[in-house]
């Protein structure tokens, strides 16, 4: 009996549609996982990239904002000079009244990245502190130096100083004004930008004693619209 439904072709057919179906919906239940799986990883991907990215910031701000460095000696800049009035000599001739003489410790060069310094202004009598952020060449045989105000310091706000053989420029900008040194490097004069430039007579000759109209063996050059 069996033998007969086997043999006839009408069971063969219903048994291999059955097959059919069945393998139809096995297609289907896969293909339905894998839609799933393709719809939600792309948010996985992207949430664990948010969060990877969010680490790396978070990471590199804390670097940048907690650099620690071992404890460094404190130096003082410069001193105020009152032993005698240095304009008699040719180099401070030119010095404003205003201005005030300091001599130079001579340790620039010692300074490191975190020196607490010491910064004096003999015209207010204030003593600025300030840390060392930056230290880097300023071509042959000449430093530029930054400094920033430290913690809880609330006038000063930062300082440049170059200094090189023979030669000491600084800036120190306050809230309240800003301050200029020039000299050597043994003496200096530390001077009120503000007055400086209310005294600066442009009627006197240069430096070198010689009224010079610079540009006036000068060769013209054609500007951009000629």
């Amino acid at each position: 009996m069996l033998a007969r439904l086997w043999g006839s072709k009408y069971t063969k057919v219903t048994l291999v549609g059955l097959v059919a179906v069945v393998g139809l919906v096995y297609l289907v239940s896969v293909s339905t996982d894998h839609v799933e799986i393709a719809d939600t990883a792309p948010s996985q991907i992207e949430s664990t990239e948010n969060t990877v990215a969010a680490s790396n910031v978070a990471s590199t701000s804390t670097s940048q904002t907690s650099t620690v460095y071992p404890p460094r000696q404190t130096y003082v800049a410069w001193e105020h000079d009152q032993s005698r009035d240095y304009r008699d000599l040719d180099t401070f001739s030119r010095v404003p009244d205003h201005a005030s003489f300091v001599r130079l410790d001579g340790k620039f060069d010692q300074w490191l990245l975190g020196s607490p310094i010491e910064l004096y202004i003999p015209q207010t009598d204030q003593f600025f502190s300030a840390i060392v952020d930056e230290i880097k060449p300023n071509g042959p045989g000449s430093t530029i130096v930054r400094a920033s105000a430290s913690e809880g310091e609330d006038i000063f706000e930062r300082m440049i100083l170059t200094f090189g053989p023979g030669h000491t420029m600084a800036y120190i900008a306050t809230t309240k004004d800003n301050w200029e040194v020039n000299g050597n490097d043994e003496l200096a004069w530390v001077v009120s930008s503000s007055k400086l430039q209310i005294s600066r007579d442009y009627s006197m000759d240069d430096v070198r004693h010689r009224d010079t109209f610079r540009y006036a063996n000068a060769e013209y050059v054609p500007r951009a619209t000629d």
